[in-house]
């Protein structure tokens, strides 16, 4: 996700200054959260954002197995990897929450 981050500033070619990565434990409800201010996603993908092979970063790029393998990782740690409906105005927001019984 930040690596995703980190791609999405240089093809939009957000300057260095205005870059923002936020990650956020909430201890209490056992969540990390991820944000940045790459722009955000294209609606026309938030549906399918963690289905395999989909990619926003071009045809060059374009192998999709980022998000879909790091959701299938939390899953097996019996965790949710979500990206939430409300999302920040201009950037993208991702959500691991643990069982709490690790």
């Amino acid at each position: 996700m930040v690596k995703n981050a980190l791609e999405a500033f240089e093809r939009k070619g957000i300057p260095l200054k205005q870059r923002e990565i936020r990650i956020s434990v909430l201890s209490d409800q056992y969540a990390l959260i991820i944000e940045d201010n790459a722009g955000g996603v294209d609606p026309k993908f938030s549906d399918r954002i963690f289905s395999r092979y989909v990619s926003v970063k071009g045809i060059q790029k374009q192998t999709g197995l980022g998000l879909f393998n790091a959701r299938k990782a939390i899953e097996k740690l019996e965790g949710r990897l979500d990206f939430p409906e409300k999302q920040p105005e201009h950037g993208t927001r991702f959500e691991i929450i643990m069982n709490g019984e690790l």
